[in-house]
């Protein structure tokens, strides 16, 4: 004879309507069906595999009263395989995620107008259907799944709560972790890129702001770049890589047109020599001073040595187009082809010598610009948001999210002495049954949704500074000697320009996903649910602002990696450890990623490297350092 919200009445603005006792278990089955009317594209089988485990967990907790065989039924959809077809658009986040859950829960009870996937369980299950199917019985039974039929609150307790968002957030969350790693050592990468200035990374910068996790940021890049031979000097490396080709080309072009012509190789080669052995000595001494790279503003003897390299090569190149000078005058006059050839020879020496003024700076580089300068600072605040985030969901996953909660009392001594059982002890005081249904709004997603959003913004700040650095390192105004676009023949070839194209378009892509979803609200259900979270979008866009941010690093990483072969230093040991893995990263359409002298289509390494971003495997051989 008790009204109990949920159980025998019906929902939103119809609370007030009794239900008689013998359609009790018709309300559930309704409430489920009306309740599944999602649009849009369904979710991926891991959020809605994701969802049902949250759910269940909510459900053990034993605060939504419903029967162990419902939560095994749970249980067992994701042992079989189960997967719902969950469309993705519908829930306002409040009460909870109805939709959604419906979806699941109508393939729970068997429901021909469910939709379902098979798929495979484990290894001995041979059957496993990627068709979408309706989800009748028997159907359901072909993969050993019994559905159930719904009693007393079952309905309410299955769709009534935050698991779809939570499934989202979860999965963004751990998607994210690893997307922070990776931005950190994508970061690395461009510095050495770059020939950065590695003191913005000096500890003393950061211990006195002391802000959380911007200093193991700072850390973890400084490990990275430790023993850089590229950062521990200087003098620009790909200037000197420059010189390096050219001598080569030069040295080749002769020889080929006048094999005859020794003093060619007798010229050149102690050139290439002795610019091998300044590779050599600097690898040496970076490995010998790993810390070198944070001291370069300061390091004025690193200065007069890298002066004194460059104006001893720069006189040996004169010196030397003054000897090819006199082979010209020895050349007759009568022999146009070879005069001219000679000539030409002796400006190009000049041309070099020319260019090695300008690998050498008069005073101790002082600093970056931001996108590079500030990068423990932005993703120090990044990383912020992701543990606030995290906080938040954890203890979401692990709450009792559903309306009306349940708290069974307990029973007193003298009825234990007396022998009863626990249900005959409810039977004999109903007001206790009925004073332990509380009604509440645990299943308002407000604190997924401010996380959500919250953390979409952080996510979308790692792209875009991001996007500046690849912007930087295709510029050859700004990269400190690199060719146009990181191509040795740009005209002819576009290289990499139109990747950061790409990456400008996902960053202001996610500006216009970062307008929080938690600031709007739309009344439901006749006006009681006059106060909605939007939560859930809040996490899918959260999500998709994640996906974006992974190919942006990928087009950033792509571009580091093309850069760094441009430069003559070899780059710090963990860098080049990172360069390998690429360069062993193997797809259907490319067998490693290597320099890329020519043009051709960038979009399967971007994808190839986005993949290796989402799956956080990289990280396997970086152990010692992510976890610093």
């Amino acid at each position: 004879n008790m009204v109990v919200y949920g159980i025998n009445t019906g929902f939103g603005a119809l609370r007030d309507r009794v239900i008689s006792a013998e359609k009790v278990v018709e309300l559930q089955q309704n409430l489920i069906r009306s309740h599944a009317c999602g649009v849009g594209d369904p979710f991926p089988s891991e959020v809605v595999r994701a969802a049902i485990l949250l759910r269940a967990n909510t459900l053990a907790r034993g605060n939504s009263g419903i029967r162990l065989q419902t939560l095994m039924s749970l249980i067992d959809m994701l042992h079989k395989g189960i997967c719902p077809w969950v469309p993705c658009q519908g829930s306002v986040g409040a009460s909870g995620d109805l939709s959604p859950l419906s979806h699941i829960a109508l393939v729970l009870m068997g429901d021909p107008a469910g939709k379902f996937w098979a798929l495979a369980s484990d290894a001995k299950q041979s059957n496993a259907s990627p068709e979408l199917l309706p989800s009748t019985p028997e159907n359901l039974q072909k993969y050993g799944f019994l559905p159930i039929v719904l009693s007393y609150k079952e309905g309410l307790a299955l769709n009534n709560g935050t698991q779809v968002m939570a499934a989202l957030a979860c999965l963004t969350l751990y998607d994210a972790w690893c997307l922070l790693h990776s931005s950190e050592m994508v970061g690395a990468m461009s510095m050495e890129a770059i020939q950065g200035v590695a003191s913005s990374l000096d500890a003393r910068i950061h211990a006195v702001r002391p802000l959380s996790h911007q200093e193991s940021v700072a850390n973890r890049i400084r490990e990275y770049l430790k023993s850089s031979s590229n950062l521990s000097t200087p003098l620009n490396s790909a200037i000197l890589a420059k010189i390096v080709q050219q001598l080569s080309e030069l040295e080749t072009q002769y020889l080929m047109d006048y094999p005859n012509e020794t003093w060619v190789a007798v010229g050149i080669s102690p050139l290439l020599h002795e610019l091998q052995v300044i590779e050599q000595d600097q690898e040496k001494n970076a490995q010998k001073n790993p810390d070198l790279p944070w001291k370069i503003s300061s390091n004025e003897l690193g200065l007069q040595r890298a002066q004194d390299t460059a104006q001893r090569l720069q006189q040996k190149l004169l010196d030397l187009s003054r000897f090819v000078d006199a082979q010209r005058n020895g050349v007759s006059i009568a022999d146009e082809t070879k005069h001219k050839a000679v000539s030409k020879f002796a400006e190009d020496l000049r041309s070099l010598a020319n260019l090695l003024s300008q690998a050498v700076p008069s005073q101790c580089p002082t600093q970056d610009d931001y996108s590079f300068r500030c990068m423990a600072q932005v993703l120090g605040c990044a990383w912020r948001a992701w543990h606030h985030a995290a906080e938040i969901v954890q203890i979401e996953i692990n709450s009792a999210t559903d309306n009306p909660l349940i708290f069974p009392p307990t029973m007193d001594k003298e009825a234990k002495d007396q022998g009863l059982s626990y249900q005959d002890w409810l039977r004999h005081n109903p007001e206790l049954c009925r004073a332990s249904v509380v009604s509440g709004g645990n299943f308002h997603g407000e604190p997924i949704g401010m996380v959500m959003d919250y953390l979409a913004i952080a996510l979308a700040e790692v792209g875009s500074i991001s996007e500046r650095r690849t912007a930087h390192l295709v510029d050859h105004h700004h990269n400190h000697g690199l060719p146009a676009f990181l191509m040795n023949d740009p005209g002819l070839n576009s290289g990499l320009m139109i990747p950061q194209y790409t990456a400008a378009a996902l960053v202001s892509e996610n500006k216009v996903l970062c307008h929080p979803a938690t600031v709007d609200s739309i009344p439901t259900s006749a006006n009681t649910e006059d106060h909605v979270s939007m939560a859930t979008i809040a996490a899918r866009k959260c999500r998709q602002v994640l996906i974006n941010v992974q190919s942006i690093i990928a087009i950033e990483m792509l571009t580091a990696h093309q850069a760094i072969y441009l430069r003559m230093f070899p780059p710090s040991p963990q860098v080049q450890k990172m360069q390998q893995l690429l360069e062993q990263l193997k797809t259907t359409d490319f067998n490693g990623l290597w320099f890329i002298d020519k043009d051709e289509a960038w979009y399967p390494k971007i994808h190839a490297i986005a993949s290796l971003i989402a799956q956080g495997d990289w990280m396997a051989k970086f152990q010692d350092v992510v976890h610093l």
